[in-house]
């Protein structure tokens, strides 16, 4: 279920900008452990390993075997990346520790297949998605990758709940999921009507030559008084 990658890094005693600068400087990026009730530990890594990994789907669920100076391992997942704002390149690196015992929540993307062949977009139907992520509780060995959802046999109406989705075994939902309270994760909605607009210039209001001729001699009173 869960997939793990290896990475090399080294220990660093140093902390602060200063050091942080002189780290990039050398081709590296800083980066720091932290989680599950044990003290931080900072580290630096060769960022070209990470970009590698931030490219293959799954990053986000990917357990990270994060091996010290050759020597002690942390099992971890990459918690947040910090990028440079005009060059787009990591400049820090958040990993947080996991215990393979212990249960975890984590945000799971979902995964939705079926969109060229579901019966209700084929009808004019719109795929309107309102969750594209879900939180589960679950060991670190029954992590997925991604949740599947298929919409093939969903006709225009039809929709997704959070009660529906599939979870691997041993996962659960965090959110509460009750009769009253079941979130739409995606529905087929019917198509939009387009509003059709004319060409043709709409017609003059026709006015009785009557009343134009009683107009005109209330007007020639109006001005004899």
């Amino acid at each position: 279920m869960s997939n793990k990658v290896t990475l090399e890094v080294s220990s660093r005693a140093g902390v602060g900008k200063g050091v942080a600068r002189s780290i990039r400087r050398n081709g590296l990026i800083p980066a720091i452990i932290y989680g599950n009730k044990q003290a931080p530990i900072s580290i630096e890594l060769d960022p070209r390993a990470l970009i590698v990994q931030t490219k293959i789907k799954g990053f986000k669920t990917r357990q990270f075997v994060l091996k010290i100076d050759g020597k002690e391992e942390e099992l971890t997942l990459c918690h947040n990346i910090q990028y440079h704002k005009v060059k787009d390149t990591p400049l820090h690196v958040d990993f947080l520790r996991i215990d393979p015992k212990k249960e975890i929540e984590i945000e799971i993307p979902l995964e939705i297949i079926g969109t060229d062949v579901c019966k209700g977009i084929k009808l004019g139907g719109l795929l309107n998605i309102v969750h594209r992520e879900v939180k589960i509780k679950c060991l670190p060995s029954n992590i997925p990758e991604s949740i599947v959802i298929d919409i093939t046999d969903l006709e225009i109406a039809d929709s997704i709940t959070m009660a529906d989705l599939k979870l691997p075994s041993g996962a659960k939902l965090v959110e509460t999921i009750t009769e009253e309270h079941n979130p739409t994760v995606l529905t087929i909605a019917p198509p939009q009507e387009e509003e059709v607009i004319s060409d043709e210039a709409p017609e003059a209001t026709e006015v009785p030559a009557t009343k134009v001729k009683d107009e005109k001699e209330e007007d020639k009173e109006k001005d004899k008084e």
